[in-house]
């Protein structure tokens, strides 16, 4: 007797199967979508769920292709469906990443095609920790550039891989594609079809309840779009909370070449998207916290992560700010501290060892911890490099904004004991020499009409809410015009309160708009403004 290979762990290759009960709620709400196909593909068939659904929903299909890598999901499959029972039913045992969709399966006739599926839910990153071969090609999918194409931004699904592979290779086919993923999936999917011009007639995303049926913490859809080059296309997508909702209840998608959470709340405010006159900045990146990160017992008495007093000089602690210091009610009120070990990305450290000799002798005794750094970005870097540093991050005065939370919240940050505040990379900052400047700034930034055209750029099941590629869209200065002079004048008083400083503002509505207009887009710190 043969005996049947267990499946791999579900987490090695992304696989969550498909309730049967959610896989028949699929199937009939994309049967009731008033097409006909008289071919269905499902790139990642498993155990087959979707296969058995479409058979229970329709008859009238001229044929049905299932893929899968895993042998003992086709075993069981061959088992499910029988070879004469189901004649227009082929299951193939393939890598999908191995196979060219437009020319590998061969189809009988050439009709309209629905994809249907549940591609796995798991990331590059996270299979390659993992050993799984379930890999695609490494390739820079997004034509990612500099940093990002070799840090987390160049990190994607495999579902998302799968999806977009699908829409390439079947370019030219008239086609509908309904697959679950991830929303952040559904979204990038949208972006990249505009972005290599994709022909979507329309496309729809309805919310799934990935706990209840997955037992996932993860925001979760059905991404439905319609293909045809003999269409018009749009790059929208209508949002439903549920498959019985007959109303979105509100539109995502491309609007100037912009990702738009909310496409009719971003017309009533878009004027004020452009690039912007600061150059934002993220936080310290350094990968190894517990060394470089303290907190303060008392005045001068340092602690790492290991509870371990830190004797170095003290000329190289900085106060550190996290994301979540940056949405409590006083950030001001600063326990930690940070490590610096250059002042520009690049620099040679090896000068430490005669600088800062009790730093040198703490970093050598913890260079097992800097070795051991994963990401590429510290490759033939000198030792205990770090990066998000530069003269910015000297700059006296900041605002700083959190990148994790989903509701943006600006603060002014001034020195402390005579020190510029740092933060790590979970936050963004904007530098300023000027107290009056970063207030009125800052002012702008919290403002609620800066506030409501965020909204319609940030998605709030993202990991990271708030980018620098998000910050950057926005020019407040072009809201200037609409803000009245004494709402201004008190938003940027109410700043000075709350880092307690008595710096007095210009009254006139338009010396408090030359203080923000003033900032150069290159060099937003080195201003001799008052």
């Amino acid at each position: 007797m043969t005996q049947v290979k267990k499946p791999l762990p579900h987490r090695a290759l992304g696989d969550f199967q498909t309730p049967p009960s959610l896989a028949k709620q699929i199937v009939e709400y994309v049967f009731g979508q008033n097409r006909k196909w008289s071919r269905i593909l499902e790139p990642t068939c498993g155990m087959g769920n979707f296969i058995d659904a479409v058979y229970a929903a329709s008859t009238d299909i001229d044929e049905v292709v299932g893929i899968e890598i895993q042998s003992s999901y086709l075993d069981m499959l061959r088992a499910r469906f029988p070879a004469d029972e189901y004649v227009n039913l082929r299951l193939l045992h393939e890598d999908l990443f191995s196979l060219d969709l437009k020319t590998d399966i061969r189809w009988m006739s050439d009709g309209d095609l629905l994809i249907l599926g549940n591609p796995p839910w798991v990331t590059n990153a996270a299979q390659g920790s993992l050993k799984s071969a379930n890999l695609p090609k490494k390739t820079n999918l997004k034509k990612l550039q500099g940093l990002e194409a070799v840090t987390g931004a160049a990190n994607f699904d495999i579902c998302e891989a799968i999806i977009l592979k699908m829409l390439r290779e079947l370019s030219g086919v008239r086609l509908t594609l309904a697959m679950l993923c991830k929303t952040s999936v559904a979204r990038n999917v949208i972006s990249y079809a505009h972005q290599i011009k994709i022909p979507i007639t329309s496309a729809k995303i309805i919310a799934v309840n990935a706990k209840r049926y997955f037992d996932a913490a993860v925001d979760a859809c059905l991404l439905y779009i319609d293909v045809n080059e003999s269409a018009s296309t749009h790059y929208f997508a209508d949002i439903y909370s549920d498959f019985d909702r007959s109303e979105p209840i509100q539109r995502m998608g491309i609007v100037d070449n912009i990702l738009v959470s909310n496409v009719d709340s971003f017309a009533q405010i878009s004027h004020a998207i452009k690039p912007s006159p600061f150059e934002w900045r993220q936080g310290i990146k350094h990968d190894a916290a517990g060394v470089m990160e303290l907190s303060q017992i008392d005045s001068g008495t340092w602690l790492n992560k290991s509870g371990e007093i830190v004797d170095v000089e003290d000329d190289y602690i900085f106060p550190l700010l996290k994301s979540s210091d940056l949405q409590k009610q006083n950030p001001h009120e600063l326990k930690r501290g940070v490590i610096i070990t250059q002042h520009f990305v690049g620099e040679d450290t090896t000068t430490l060892e005669k600088n800062a000799p009790k730093l040198w002798n703490y970093l050598q005794a913890n260079r097992t911890v800097f070795d051991q750094r994963k990401s590429s970005i510290y490759r033939g870097k000198p030792s205990f490099s770090i990066f998000g540093i530069g003269d910015y991050s000297f700059a006296p005065y900041k605002i700083m904004v959190s990148g994790l939370y989903k509701t943006p919240r600006f603060r002014l940050i001034p020195p402390l004991s005579e020190k510029p505040v740092l933060c790590d990379d979970t936050c963004y900052l904007l530098p300023f020499y000027s107290l009056e400047q970063a207030a009125v700034t800052t002012a702008l930034f919290n403002h609620r009409l800066t506030k409501q055209l965020l909204s319609t750029l940030i998605f709030p099941d993202s990991k990271r809410p708030i980018t620098k590629t998000v910050l950057s869209k926005i020019d407040v200065t072009a809201l200037l015009p609409y803000i009245s002079e004494a709402e201004l004048y008190q938003l940027a008083l109410k700043e000075l309160a709350n880092v307690n400083s008595q710096a007095q503002l210009p009254h006139r509505h338009d010396e408090l708009c030359q203080l923000v207009n003033s900032n150069a887009p290159t060099q937003p710190f080195n201003l001799q403004l008052l």
